[in-house]
């Protein structure tokens, strides 16, 4: 009886602990993202037309990270993202 007391109360804590790491990779995440939009709007704010080379290259950062995090956008409609 206290062999499987102690092994119910492994798994117990085995599965705490990847929840608990799930949520840090989640907020990680989240937190991201939030930096992510935040950087988006500084540039919708400040360079609404892109002409120059350097807010060309900036888009092409922001674009890149948010692929990096989100994935590429769809080509067609019900394909999901890779």
């Amino acid at each position: 009886m206290k062999d499987r007391k102690d092994q119910l109360l492994a798994k117990l804590s085995e599965h705490t602990n990847l929840t608990r790491s799930d949520k840090d990779e989640l907020h990680a995440y989240i937190t991201q993202l939030e930096s992510l939009l935040q950087d988006y709007r500084k540039y919708t704010i400040t360079v609404c037309s892109a002409t120059k080379p350097e807010d060309i290259n900036q888009h092409r950062l922001l674009l890149q990270r948010a692929h990096t995090l989100i994935g590429h956008y769809p080509t067609e409609r019900g394909e999901p993202n890779t």
